[in-house]
């Protein structure tokens, strides 16, 4: 059985809090710049935005349909 060392486990930790902190500010950024002004982004959350957009379904159901 393999023991992981305490270098290895501080390894992993700082890379979920750096992947915790670009969600954070990623969805804070669509949220309070993309959203309001009506833009547009690429893939799956674009296509929930227009969709929101154009009939007024919410968008974290349209993401979730189509994801």
């Amino acid at each position: 059985m393999y023991k992981l060392t305490k270098a290895e486990v501080m390894r992993e930790v700082k890379d979920y809090i750096y992947i915790t902190l670009g969600l954070i500010s990623y969805s804070l950024g669509w949220a309070a710049f993309l959203l309001p002004y009506q833009i547009t982004t690429g893939g799956t959350t674009g296509i929930s935005a227009i969709i929101y957009y154009s009939t007024g379904f919410p968008i974290q159901w349209s993401y979730f349909v189509i994801n």
